[in-house]
């Protein structure tokens, strides 16, 4: 799924420390946290999480570093699904080669529309990152409509570069 290979952190504190300390107060973590290669030599932790109890679509950072200091937080934009009109269940975070600058984070997940007896959608998003914030690449995104994971996911996007 991603890399193992932790951000550089302060000594003696854990990534699951350094998460919360970043996470905004009164939210929640939606899983623990994933540790990412983003290439170019720069790591980081993907942190989804609810902002209260009664979202039901994720938020997210990633905490990144390059090899050295603090790593630097830097904030997902959020889903275009309507919080409250949709449910949104994570199924899987990967990184994928961009062609240009860091690899490309993608989220995969179910979705189920509130009231309706409908199978959940299966989507996704991608990030990319540029200019120092993370963006939705809205032609990749719509490439993952349908992807039931990171194997169908990575054959999509590949597909089209």
């Amino acid at each position: 799924m991603a890399s193992q290979t932790a951000p550089s952190k302060p000594p003696g504190q854990d990534t699951n420390n350094l998460v919360q300390s970043a996470l905004p107060k009164g939210s929640t973590l939606l899983q623990p946290p994933v540790e990412i290669n983003l290439g170019d030599k720069r790591k980081g932790v993907v942190a989804l999480y609810k902002q209260s109890e009664d979202d039901t679509v994720f938020n997210g950072f990633v905490l990144m570093s390059n090899g050295g200091g603090e790593p630097e937080r830097t904030s997902l934009p959020p889903p275009h699904e309507v919080n409250g009109l949709w449910e949104l269940d994570v199924a899987s975070i990967l990184t994928v080669p961009s062609g240009t600058g860091p690899r490309a984070l993608v989220i995969l997940y179910k979705a189920r529309r509130f009231g309706l007896e409908d199978p959940p959608v299966k989507a996704g998003y991608v990030y990319a990152f540029r200019d120092g914030a993370w963006r939705i690449d809205d032609a990749g995104t719509k490439r993952l409509l349908g992807a039931a994971d990171a194997t169908a996911a990575r054959a999509r996007l590949s597909a089209t570069r």
